[in-house]
């Protein structure tokens, strides 16, 4: 995939992982792809992906949120419980704050609050490999 800067042709390259959300039963809901957005001070869950999911809102308000393309979505700020999955390793819960956005115009991403400052995220571009390591788990990466 390539990106169009003034007739300069750029790779755009994304850390794409599996996630589940924690449901209300106290199950996973079924598995959803998330983009690490190494850019982004949150997390932004689209509405498919929290409407099955167990959810606290921690404001009544909405906020306004926007990224990089501009223009502000309405968003609220909840906490979920999520997981990091590739296939048969699940990975220690974690409870994120992110913001809820109401409808899928946005995809899911997982920001520095609550996700990224609490893992570790090795990228090594050249030799193609790209995982996360959690504290608890440091052996055992997730790999995206």
């Amino acid at each position: 995939m390539g990106l169009f800067v003034r007739g300069v042709e750029t790779e755009v390259i994304r850390v794409k992982v599996s996630v589940r959300f924690r449901a209300p039963d106290g199950t996973w809901t079924r598995q959803r792809d998330g983009i690490v957005d190494t850019g982004s001070p949150h997390s932004v869950v689209p509405r498919s992906a929290w409407q099955d999911a167990r959810h606290v809102l921690l404001s009544d308000a909405e906020c306004p949120i926007g990224g990089v393309g501009g223009g502000a979505r309405p968003a609220r700020i909840a906490q979920l419980q999520m997981a990091v999955e590739d296939g048969s390793y699940l990975s220690p819960p974690l409870a994120i704050r992110a913001f809820l956005v109401p409808d899928d115009s946005e995809p899911l991403l997982l920001g520095f609050q609550d996700f990224l400052s609490r893992v570790v995220l090795h990228c090594d571009c050249p030799q193609d490999e790209v995982y996360l390591q959690f504290p608890s788990t440091l052996g055992s990466p997730a790999r995206g």
